[in-house]
Parts: C-alpha cells; sequence; structure tokens
C-alpha cells in the first residue's frame, strides 16, 4: 500500500514539473525580457544596443573605448583632454577613488554625460558645492509616477511645440514607473547665484514641470547629468521619436574619443550603501541590475532557478497534510497505597504487635475482594458471606470462619503467634483457592 502512494505521489510530481516546464517554456523562442539592463549588447526592449552602435557612428572619425574595469585603474581618463565619457543605467558605482578620477579627468577639459535614475553622491556633493548652487547637500532625486513622461528641451533651437512622450512598458502593457528629476532646491533666482552659467537647464519633464537633464560647468570641463535613462533604451530608440531626442541631447557633447562605461553598473538594492553610506565596500555585481535580474537573464540559471522554485513547491504541497503527533507512552499506574500497607505490615510483625498486623492484613483481604470481585466491603453480614462464598468459589464454613477468627480477636489487647499464624492460614486458603 505504502509503495502504490509512492509511485502516485511520483506520477504526480512529475506531471506538475512537466506542466510548469511547458508553460514557462511554450513561448521562449518569441519572448521578450522586461529587465532595464542597459546592456549594449542586449537587443531586448531595455538594453542600449541601438545607442551603443549609434555612438559608435556618430563619432566614427574618433576612437571609441569600451570601459570594463574600475575608473581609477584606467590610464587614458587620466591622461587625454577632448574627450567624452557616456554612462547610462539605472544606478552608478563609484568608489572614492573612482570620483575622484572622474572629478580630475572633467576638471582637465574633458565632458561626462551621465544619465541614471540615482547619479553618484560624491560626485553631486561636490559639483553642488563647487556651482554655487542654492542647495547645500546632495540626498536624491525626486520623482512621480506614472506610465509615461513627456519629455523636452529648453534651448529655443531644440524646444518642441509639444514634448515627446516616453511610455514605459512591462509585460506589453503601460505601467507606473518613477520618473525622476532634479530636486528644485538646486535652482534658485539668479541674485543668489554667483556664476549662473556653471548651472545650466537643458532639459525638462513637462509633467512636473521639472528639469532632468543639466550642465555643469567644473573645471575647464562639464558635466552633462541626465535622469531619464529609459529614453536611450532600445524600446523608445528604434522610433523616430527616441533618435531624435538622442540627436538633441548629444548635440551638446563636443567632438572627440568617447569612453563608454560598461562596468560601474550596480544594483538598486547596495547602490545607497556603495555610493553614499559606505565606500568601503565594493559592489557585489556591477554587470546586472540585481543578482535575481542577471539570473533570469541566462538560460541555464533561469532554468535552474525555475525548478528549485517547483521543486520546493511540490515539497511544500506533499509536506503540509497533517501528521499525527507522536502518542507519549503512559506508564501503568501504580497503586501506592498497598504497598504502603504491606511496609506497614512488616513494621508491625517486626515489633511483636500481632494484633494491628493482624488488623492490617484484614485491610489487605478486604481491598483484594472489593477490587477482584467489585462488590462492596462496607458491611459485612450473612448476604455478603453467601455472595462471596459463591462468587469465590470457597466453601461458606471457610469464608465465615475468617471474619469470625477477625472479630474474636478484635475484643482482645494482643494475641499470641499461634492465633496470627491460624489467621494467616484462613486467608492464605482463600488467596490459594478462589476462582
Amino acid at each position: 500500500m505504502i509503495q502504490k502512494n509512492i509511485r502516485y505521489i511520483l506520477i504526480v510530481a512529475i506531471i506538475i514539473i512537466g506542466a510548469v516546464f511547458f508553460i514557462l517554456n511554450k513561448n521562449q523562442n518569441g519572448s521578450v525580457n522586461w529587465i532595464e539592463n542597459y546592456h549594449e549588447d542586449s537587443k531586448q526592449p531595455y538594453g542600449t544596443y541601438i545607442v551603443f552602435e549609434m555612438m559608435k557612428s556618430h563619432f566614427e572619425s574618433y576612437e571609441f573605448n569600451v570601459i570594463e574595469s574600475k575608473l581609477s585603474e584606467n590610464e587614458a581618463l587620466q591622461k587625454n583632454r577632448n574627450t567624452n565619457y557616456i554612462f547610462i543605467g539605472r544606478r552608478m558605482y563609484l568608489d572614492s577613488l573612482g570620483a575622484a578620477t572622474m572629478l580630475n579627468y572633467v576638471k582637465k577639459g574633458n565632458n561626462a554625460f551621465i544619465s541614471a535614475n540615482e547619479l553618484p553622491y560624491q560626485i553631486m556633493d561636490e559639483l553642488i558645492s563647487s556651482s554655487n548652487a542654492c542647495a547645500y547637500s546632495w540626498d536624491v532625486t525626486d520623482y512621480f509616477k506614472d506610465s509615461s513622461a513627456t519629455l523636452n528641451f529648453l534651448h529655443p533651437e531644440l524646444k518642441q511645440t509639444e514634448g515627446t512622450p516616453y511610455k514605459f512598458i512591462r509585460n506589453s502593457k503601460a505601467s507606473d514607473y518613477s520618473w525622476n528629476f532634479f530636486d528644485s532646491e538646486l535652482f534658485c533666482n539668479e541674485e543668489f547665484v554667483k556664476d549662473r552659467a556653471s548651472f545650466v537647464e537643458l532639459g525638462i519633464i513637462e509633467n512636473e514641470s521639472s528639469v532632468n537633464y543639466v550642465k555643469i560647468k567644473y573645471g575647464r570641463g562639464s558635466f552633462f547629468l541626465h535622469t531619464t535613462p529609459l529614453a536611450f533604451t532600445n524600446l523608445h530608440m528604434k522610433e523616430y521619436y527616441g533618435l531624435d531626442y538622442y540627436n538633441k541631447v548629444f548635440a551638446y557633447l563636443t567632438e572627440g574619443d568617447i569612453y563608454w562605461d560598461n562596468y560601474n553598473h550596480i544594483s538598486s538594492a547596495s547602490s545607497k550603501r556603495n555610493n553614499k553610506d559606505d565606500l568601503m565596500y565594493e559592489p557585489v555585481s556591477l554587470s546586472e541590475n540585481s543578482p535575481l535580474e542577471y539570473i533570469l537573464s541566462q538560460e541555464s540559471l533561469r532554468w535552474a532557478w525555475y525548478l528549485l522554485l517547483s521543486t520546493c513547491l511540490l515539497f511544500l504541497f506533499f509536506r503540509a497534510k497533517r501528521r499525527q503527533r507522536i502518542i507519549p507512552v503512559q506508564e501503568p499506574n501504580v497503586n501506592s497505597s498497598l504497598e504502603f500497607v504491606e511496609s506497614i505490615g512488616r513494621l508491625y510483625f517486626q515489633q511483636n504487635n500481632h494484633l494491628k498486623l493482624e488488623k492490617q492484613k484484614m485491610k489487605l483481604f478486604l481491598w483484594f475482594i472489593r477490587e477482584k470481585y467489585k462488590i462492596s466491603v462496607n458491611n459485612i453480614d450473612e448476604k455478603f458471606i453467601n455472595d462471596l462464598s459463591i462468587i469465590s468459589g470457597i466453601s461458606r464454613e471457610k469464608v465465615k470462619g475468617i471474619f469470625a477468627l477477625y472479630e474474636g480477636h478484635s475484643n482482645k489487647i494482643s494475641i499470641y503467634d499461634e492465633q496470627l499464624i491460624h489467621f494467616h492460614q484462613s486467608m492464605d486458603y482463600f488467596y490459594k483457592n478462589c476462582k
């Protein structure tokens, strides 16, 4: 029976696992990965393959370099001038050396274009203090939630009569998204700014009338900071409006060599820790938005993850059946009162108190009758003697003799050894021959 149940369980488990794999795999060839990965080799909706290829052709007469290591380890960034650094991603990681390298790179006369939802804390802190902006510290950008955002420019030659709406699509449907923009505290009236040209507003999100693209002078170079990297993903770059927006954004960069940063991407979970709160730590992974996103982006890891989840679900399903608790072993009841009477009897015998010993033996005898035959011993009369004789199979004379001896001794002060022995023999006969 047990083997039969196990066979059924295995069959059901195989069917469930097969169904899960079929559902997950039925559209595998045509599946779309909606993760915002910003990889230059990804042709998925939120990869940056198109903008990467266009960037190479846009500056085809100049050298195009892909950064695959820390900025502090890239010697070219520390020597060259009149070049352009490009970063497009959700979040950017820079340790203290990387931030110092980037600041020094721009200060020497280069441009840095950074498009990210969350900008590096150390860079922003230095830019705010050096640009005479009204804000005294940098925390995070503000944001609003909506399924779309309308982007536009402020320069008269670039500004459109109606801005371009950018939608966030997830699983082929418009979904709410956090659209970031610069905090209004970064901008103030001109009389409070000594050098207004150091902090220039270039683009806006019309939904909130907020700035999403700025230019900040730093030394001989400039930082171009953009808070809507979604605009440069394949989903939008394949459309005309995406190409037009791209051309206008990068029209501000000067001609020169390009450094495309493919290394300093970081997950949202560790962004604040690495960029602000604890700059001593290295990010766990700089190539993906999160470990799970990386797992799901790799076919073998994705199927291993699905198999693990399916196995866990099956385990929970079959283990959820209620199991009876182990029944504890109950110790048998012990009649301690009987042991007590026997102990007292031995004590009386040692003291030669035969009369008390006889009384104890009578108590034991009555207890024996009550427990064995389930009859009352409260009233010792002729009827009781007749009933006990019939039940026990002992003659009436023998039964009556036991109680007669006890009754005859109960009025005495003491009894002899022979009298106790006689009483004991009468009771012993009953014990040995009763039914």
